[in-house]
């Protein structure tokens, strides 16, 4: 399950798929975000270059609101877009799903699992000086790679029940399925 579609649908103005839920009456509807969506899990890091795909989703993300990127890398576009779409009046939205699958990826190709933590970390670093542009990030990622350097909020309490789903949730949730694989691997379930 991925957090992206919810977060799309809700930050492109999307408001009659939240009728009658919690965040209907609590979210401003009439702002509108450029989301820029990094899909790394959707991607073979191991046959394409990295920094063209990024700078590709850039590119599509600013045509949504007319915006021609300048610049040759992938800093200089990432800066550009970041800056005319404030002009514009609307600040980025950016979801990075799955942060560190390009390395992963190619964990077995050492050079090119290398180059792609480069590409990644100076791209992290852009988006860590972002503040001012961002009006959302969201990052989701298997593991901690401390050369990023990344908040992680993984383990905060402050943030546990923040997104997806609280112990009790997934108890009252899916009781009956949590009974059923009980009894298929002949285990006990607390009361």
């Amino acid at each position: 399950w991925s957090i992206t579609p919810l977060c799309l649908y809700r930050l492109r103005g999307s408001r009659g798929l939240f009728k009658d839920l919690w965040i209907e009456d609590k979210w401003d509807w009439d702002t509108k975000y450029l989301v820029v969506d990094l899909d790394f899990t959707q991607i073979d890091s191991n046959s394409i270059e990295l920094a063209q795909w990024i700078i590709q989703k850039l590119n599509d993300s600013a045509s949504e609101i007319e915006i021609n990127l300048k610049g040759e890398t992938l800093k200089e576009r990432f800066e550009d877009l970041l800056q005319k779409s404030l002009r514009k009046n609307r600040r980025v939205v950016l979801l990075i799903e799955g942060y560190d699958q390009p390395i992963l990826d190619c964990w077995s190709n050492f050079p090119l699992a290398q180059k792609n933590k480069e590409i990644l970390r100076h791209f992290y670093a852009i988006v860590k000086n972002a503040d001012p542009y961002l009006g959302f990030l969201l990052v989701t990622g298997a593991n901690k790679f401390s050369e990023l350097n990344l908040l992680d909020i993984s383990f905060s309490p402050a943030f546990h029940d923040l997104l997806g789903i609280t112990h009790t949730e997934m108890e009252l949730t899916f009781a009956d399925e949590l009974n059923d694989i009980a009894l298929e691997m002949k285990l006990e379930r607390g009361a």
